[in-house]
């Protein structure tokens, strides 16, 4: 198989925000403006294509749809009352409800690998914090402490963590922070103004025994980058090599 990458559309004009399906076999991808906009998704094997979901329920956009692990339901961003919210709909019978209206808007949710939960920025007086939801709204808890801004991106495999770009003072570096919100730790030192961290994402890639191993990569500027070493990792980090969490 070719290393180079390959079109999975024919009109890539057409698709954005791709994203993979919990299985690895599909990229989920957004296509078409306004009233008319779908979550479809793209075999990668065959590039067939199929509608997912229509991404407005007839008062407002559906933003940054993700799907369970499971593919049963959705998860989105939605406006009401000049507010953000999160909102899950299940794919099986179209049932919708609200799981998070949070400070001064909550968004970008992100599945817990067992769908239990939601990962989301909530805002409040300018400043940006982690939250994780039930996927039923009857708990909420914050989990990012000690940071301007927090946007979480992803879980770790097993769920017991998550990654999050974070900002203190404007320099954007890389962080975690447990699920029940009790540990956290800053991941790179950047320390100055001129450098971005972006998206961090877990590697699902498992070791020999079971064991995961615990990955990050995470978008620096316009490149990405990775750490080797939590503990001795440079100040900026090579592209591509490998980091434990």
């Amino acid at each position: 198989m070719s290393r180079w990458p390959r079109p999975l559309l024919s009109d890539e004009a057409a698709a954005s925000d791709p994203a993979w399906s919990g299985d690895g076999r599909t990229v989920l991808f957004e296509a078409g403006e306004g009233e008319t906009r779908e979550l479809r998704s793209v075999d990668v094997a065959s590039g067939a294509t199929r509608l997912v979901a229509p991404l407005w329920d007839g008062e407002s956009a559906l933003l940054r749809p993700r799907l369970s692990p499971d593919g049963t339901k959705m998860a989105y961003t939605r406006s009401r009352d000049a507010q953000l919210e999160v909102w899950v709909e299940s794919l099986l019978d179209g049932q919708r409800w609200r799981v998070a209206r949070l400070g001064d808007g909550a968004a970008f949710p992100i599945w817990s690998p067992d769908g239990r939960s939601l990962a989301v920025d909530v805002w409040h007086d300018g400043h940006a914090q982690v939250q994780v939801v039930d996927t039923d709204g009857a708990a909420h808890r914050q989990v990012s402490r000690g940071v301007d801004l927090a946007w979480v991106r992803s879980w770790a495999p097993d769920g017991s963590r998550l990654a999050f770009a974070g900002a203190v003072d404007g320099r954007w570096n890389v962080w975690w922070a447990s699920r029940d919100g009790t540990r956290q730790a800053q991941l790179t030192d950047y320390r100055d103004e001129h450098h971005y961290v972006r998206n961090p994402a877990w590697s699902p890639r498992g070791r020999p025994g079971g064991l995961r191993v615990r990955q990050l990569y995470w978008q620096h500027l316009d490149r990405t980058a990775a750490m080797s070493s939590a503990r001795q990792g440079p100040q900026h980090p090579r592209r591509h090599e490998p980091f434990e969490a």
